[in-house]
């Protein structure tokens, strides 16, 4: 009785073991198939926020930069929300930051375009080069994290 005991224990540890290694795996594929998935969206978000600047469309580049700053933060939660094994840490944690600095860069972009608006063109200035500097950032930030990623492919 008591050796079935053990080995019944024995067995449950096991399984539960298996399953936590079969869960990490699972969950950095989660994680991987999740930063895709946000890389095709932000991306065309980013085109359009870079042509939006430069051709000094103001009411389309407040657009842009209020979805680059929304879609960021639902990224960045959705993929906060996921647990990764010890070798992807770096990686998202890279991959967070770069979503914080694109917010950022979104949110102070529509700062700039309402302080222009209101006739502050040397604060709009200020706060455009901010933006500038934080997607500067996010994008140094998704390429590390691009190159930290385990087994990335091509």
């Amino acid at each position: 009785m008591r050796f079935r005991m053990v080995l019944l224990i024995a067995v449950i540890f096991c399984a539960i073991l298996a399953a936590g290694c079969v869960s990490e795996a699972e969950q950095d594929k989660v994680f991987r198939d999740k930063t895709k998935t946000m890389t095709q969206e932000i991306s065309p978000i980013l085109k359009d926020y870079a042509a939006k600047a430069n051709a000094k469309d103001y009411s389309g580049l407040k657009t842009a930069a209020t979805s680059l700053s929304t879609r960021a933060r639902f990224w960045y939660d959705t993929l906060d929300a996921v647990s990764v094994s010890t070798s992807m840490e770096d990686a998202k944690r890279l991959i967070l930051l770069s979503l914080e600095e694109a917010e950022s860069a979104g949110d102070l972009t529509v700062k700039s375009i309402q302080r222009r608006d209101s006739g502050d063109i040397s604060g709009s200035v200020a706060l455009l080069q901010e933006a500038t500097q934080h997607t500067t950032k996010s994008g140094s930030y998704m390429t590390t994290a691009i190159e930290k990623l385990p087994g990335k492919t091509g």
